[in-house]
């Protein structure tokens, strides 16, 4: 998680395009660790597909 954390505030504020997608990734992102510090990895997981799924590849 502090990886993950880490690498996105780094480009988050690069990210300038498509700012629907980028406001999408972090709310999931923000669920994501939410359920994982309650200890919901299945909603965690689930956020993090979304994420994967989101076509994240296409922000950059």
């Amino acid at each position: 998680m502090f990886e993950i954390k880490a690498l996105w505030s780094t480009i988050r504020p690069d990210l300038k395009q498509d700012l629907e997608k980028t406001e999408f990734i972090d709310i999931k992102l923000q669920e994501a660790f939410r359920a994982f510090d309650m200890g919901d990895n299945e909603v965690g997981r689930d956020a993090l597909w979304d994420v994967y799924n989101s076509g994240i590849r296409t922000l950059c």
